[in-house]
């Protein structure tokens, strides 16, 4: 699978009808050789750069291309995280009403924050509702 720049966050976001039903069409369209030479100029990177996103850079990619507007932050999306973050953060989701009934988006990283390790390798989203 192709190294991508634009966030399958965002393809979810802009393109999914429910959490529940992805359209791979959407995905398969960014999963392309020359999607980051496309996306890349949106964060000032040169377009042939093959450096790996740093945090921010993930976050001002998404905005660049928020499907509620472009440049501008989304509120949607959590992250990027560390493995144990997520679990915290989805136990909290879990345990709190305020956060019934809404998609919940987050991009995860497989290293630990606390782990022996600093940094995984692996990128993944994960994207969960809560029934109210």
């Amino acid at each position: 699978m192709p190294q991508s720049r634009k966030p399958l966050s965002h393809v979810w976001r802009a393109h999914w009808t429910s959490c529940l039903a992805p359209q791979v069409e959407a995905a398969d369209a960014i999963n392309t050789r020359d999607y980051p030479v496309q996306q890349n100029p949106k964060i000032g990177k040169n377009a042939a750069s093959t450096e790996w996103l740093n945090g921010d850079e993930i976050l001002a990619l998404i905005a660049a291309d928020n499907p509620d507007g472009p440049d501008t932050p989304a509120d949607w999306i959590y992250g990027p995280s560390n493995l144990d973050y997520f679990y915290t953060f989805f136990a909290q989701t879990m345990a709190s009403p305020a956060h019934r009934g809404i998609v919940h988006i987050m991009i995860v990283n497989t290293g630990l924050a606390q782990g022996p390790t600093m940094g995984g390798v692996h990128w993944f989203v994960v994207a969960w509702i809560i029934d109210p």
